[in-house]
């Protein structure tokens, strides 16, 4: 794991390499090497590196061909590195994952990016052209920005360590903090700062002096249907592939550890992991609940009970309860992971319950820590699909009874489900606009379910940014089934960047293997009759998995709640916090954005009362009152106020 800060220049003065030094020791986190740099006559790059894996503690930073002149930095992990080696006519053994991103682009420009599998970013410079290419994979997980000032390229893996340059601004962007207000984003470039923009998935972006030009290698989408000859032939198939995915990450010798609830998603990693490398230990982290509702309580237990029988089926798993669950969102332990990224982290009732997860692991000595996000939209698909796939296939008697056996399995009322999968997917787009017009269905406003002010969307471009946005209300509620996956697997949150550089400031590198993007291909390819069938959803998850996942698991019919002790976990700030705003002179900015008088409200209803009252009120804390209370602590850093 690599992280990088780069300026190239096209006629402007380059920083000196002490500047640039300093400005790199807010890269990485505690764990990594002290700082470096190299520099030619046009180009400086820093860095700090932690090795996860063999070949890269020795691997030569930058990769510089004299030949042609170009400068190689990257961070990342490519797989698939037999068959890349090959293409490229060279040894994979001993050959750095950096290496191998600069011979693929050596022997084959920008299209080379496209061969690369796994989980990378970098940037090169060709200092004879004067040309700086960007390019990043579809996981995404790599976060790479640049700025563009007047004769220079700013660039690198994080923002704290670009802004620290002193060359480009700290102006916050008004749009892209009402979307952290949000917990959403549409935007896949914007970043928190107007100067900064980011590379997003699957692109390279190439700068000169003319300009920049984007180029998209690839994004999700259904191809032409895999046709096998038989259902146990879909299942091998999608065996094979997981393997295919997961088996690159066995290359570091690190402990490895998976983020694991009882579910689908993280066991399928967990378990495949154990089988791939049966005389590794997998570390499972799991957060149990720490008290509360008893019947939340006992849906909980019985999650714990299924990662305990996944650890027996596996022995090479150890599980590992977590309860503590104590940063807060307006926590003072946040100023010091402000000041090292120069990012507030996203949706922190989630985050809390993953840094608690993130800390275990790190205390454990793992290294690479895995998730199942993404799962939903790939290898755990329920299918509604096949509804759509059974109406146009003419198949009306075989509709009909998947119908009548999903209601059954479900223990919903036929009609709701006609209505809500069926016809929903059957009828043409005009007559359902006009049936939500005739029944007064309006879209909501982005605005509801945050404390984000509507006058400050407006203001800011956000509202004209979403009505664009391929993943807008108003045109996601439009959109069949088969066609939301795709655009859902593509959206890059533009506040996701604050979670991975906070793990990677603790020395974990943090993967989605389930978006991985040769099994995103793979699954959309799949023929929908493969995800559901006689009412089951998850049908394919739950034929594949039956060799690694226990039968309990596999029987089960509904997902569960990761947020049963939310209350729990709010009574530790609920009063403090309430005491803090009501005290406060607002941040300017948070003044404008943020709806203080709603929250202030609501911190002072007591928190038994406010979640009482209404069924969704328990949303409302862990999403609008914690967003906006970590939103506000980040600009009262920003601003530097103290509290």
């Amino acid at each position: 794991m690599l992280h990088f800060l780069g300026l190239a220049s096209f006629g402007a003065p380059l920083l000196s390499s002490a500047q640039m030094l300093q400005a790199a020791r807010r890269l990485g986190g505690p764990d990594f090497e002290a700082p470096q740099s190299w520099s030619s006559d046009t180009c400086i790059f820093a860095w700090r590196r932690m090795a996860l894996r063999p070949e890269t503690r020795s691997a030569p930073i930058p990769i510089v061909d004299p030949e042609s002149g170009t400068c190689l930095i990257g961070s990342g992990r490519i797989d698939e590195r037999a068959e890349l080696s090959a293409a490229l006519g060279m040894h994979s053994r001993g050959a750095s994952d950096t290496e191998l991103m600069a011979q693929s682009f050596a022997r084959w420009g920008e299209a080379g990016v496209d061969r690369l599998m796994g989980n990378f970013g970098f940037a090169l410079w060709d200092g004879k052209a004067g040309r700086l290419t960007l390019a990043k994979d579809y996981f995404g997980t790599t976060p790479l920005f640049y700025h563009r000032g007047d004769g220079f390229v700013l660039f690198g893996t994080n923002p704290a360590a670009l802004l620290a340059t002193g060359l480009c601004s700290r102006e916050i962007d008004h749009a892209t903090l009402g979307e952290n207000l949000m917990g959403r984003s549409a935007d896949p470039e914007a970043t928190l700062y107007r100067d900064l923009r980011r590379v997003r998935r699957a692109a390279t972006l190439r700068i000169d002096r003319s300009g920049c030009r984007e180029t998209i290698y690839w994004q999700p989408e259904r191809g032409a249907p895999l046709l096998l000859k038989s259902d146990a032939d879909y299942v091998e198939a999608t065996r094979a592939m997981l393997d295919r995915v997961l088996v690159g990450h066995l290359r570091s010798p690190a402990p490895l550890g998976v983020m694991l609830s009882g579910g689908f998603d993280s066991g399928s990693i967990a378990a495949t992991l154990a089988m791939l490398a049966p005389d590794r230990t997998i570390a499972g982290f799991t957060c149990v609940p720490a008290g509360g509702d008893p019947d939340r309580m006992r849906r909980m237990a019985r999650e714990w009970a299924h990662v305990e029988a996944l650890a027996r089926k596996h022995p090479n798993i150890e599980a590992q309860a977590v309860v503590d669950k104590d940063m807060l969102p307006c926590d003072d332990r946040y100023r010091d992971l402000f000041a090292d990224t120069g990012l507030p982290i996203g949706a922190p009732a989630l985050m809390c319950r993953r840094l608690a997860l993130a800390e275990a692991a790190r205390r454990s000595g793992v290294r690479t820590l895995f998730n199942g996000d993404g799962g939903n939209r790939t290898l755990t698909s329920e299918g509604p699909q096949l509804f759509a796939h059974l109406f146009r296939s003419g198949r009306w008697l075989d509709l009909a009874t998947e119908a009548r056996a999903a209601a059954a399995f479900s223990g919903k009322p036929l009609g709701k489900i006609i209505w809500r999968d069926v016809l929903r997917d059957i009828v043409p787009r005009q007559l359902l606009k006009a049936w939500y017009r005739l029944r007064d269905m309006r879209v909501p406003d982005i605005t509801e379910g945050s404390l984000l002010r509507r006058p400050f969307a407006n203001d800011s471009g956000l509202i004209d940014t979403w009505r664009a946005a391929p993943n807008s209300p108003d045109r996601i509620r439009l959109l069949r089934t088969e066609e939301i996956e795709p655009v859902y697997l593509n959206v890059q949150p533009s506040h996701t960047d604050g979670m991975t550089l906070a793990y990677n400031r603790m020395g974990l590198d943090v993967v989605a293997p389930l978006r991985d993007r040769r099994l995103v291909d793979f699954i959309l390819s799949l023929p929908p009759t493969q995800f559901r069938r006689g009412g089951v959803p998850r049908f394919l998850a739950r034929r594949v998995l039956a060799d690694r996942l226990p039968a309990a698991t596999l029987d089960e019919r509904g997902y569960f709640d990761p947020f049963a002790d939310l209350g729990l976990w709010a009574e530790k700030w609920w009063d403090e916090a309430g005491r803090k705003i009501s005290g406060q002179r607002p941040a300017e900015l948070a003044g404008r954005a943020i709806d203080l008088p709603q929250l202030r409200q609501w911190l002072a209803t007591p928190l038994p009362d406010f979640m009482g009252r209404e069924a969704g009120n328990a949303r409302i804390v862990g999403s609008a009152i914690a967003n906006a209370l970590h939103v506000n602590h980040f600009l009262r850093w920003h601003e530097r106020l103290n509290d």
